[in-house]
């Protein structure tokens, strides 16, 4: 079937605007209130993780950094980060590279959602051991060894992975790259 390109009538409503041209900026308008109320409801979902934080900066500095890391930017590296939420480059760079981080207060957070959003009697924790091919060495534990995934000894990275199972859905728990000896 040949190619035909899309016809579009261009017919004018009382305002002037085509009608093609006013279901597009229609359309632009809703995904801008799905936007701004995911962006809402991801504030209200980090404030236990930021109260979990002991330092007080970095529970301030979580809401910038995933702001950084759910915006438009085509990089998101610190200093990209940084110009966008308005801070000095070092203070996101320190934040992600520097500060101390304990991950488990976050992890009994997450776990402790999970259990109110998805608790069921009949829900299991599933481990699972999965690999990854990878070429390079700026992975954690990328090595030749067994690969799962592709079934042979190549260069890979082995991860373990804890998850929540339930009828009514599944959630992430923690991963755990191995390091093998």
């Amino acid at each position: 079937m040949p190619y035909r390109e899309a016809k579009v009538r261009r017919r004018k409503d009382d305002t002037g605007v085509g009608t093609a041209t006013s279901s597009i900026i229609e359309g632009l308008y809703r995904f801008s209130r799905r936007v701004h109320s995911m962006v809402d409801r991801l504030g209200e979902f980090v404030v236990p993780y930021q109260q979990a934080l002991e330092a007080e900066a970095s529970q301030h500095h979580v809401h910038r950094y995933l702001t950084g890391l759910l915006s438009h930017l085509n990089r998101k590296n610190a200093e990209t980060i940084a110009a966008l939420v308005d801070v000095e480059r070092q203070i996101i760079q320190d934040f992600i590279g520097t500060a101390p981080w304990d991950h488990r207060p976050l992890i009994t957070v997450l776990v402790r959602q999970v259990a109110e959003r998805l608790g069921a009697p009949e829900g299991v924790i599933a481990f699972d051991p999965s690999s990854f091919p990878k070429r390079g060495t700026h992975s954690v534990g990328v090595k030749r060894q067994w690969c799962s995934h592709r079934g042979k000894v190549d260069t890979c990275q082995v991860g373990v992975f804890m998850g929540y199972v339930s009828r009514h859905d599944h959630a992430l728990l923690l991963r755990i790259d191995t390091l093998s000896p």
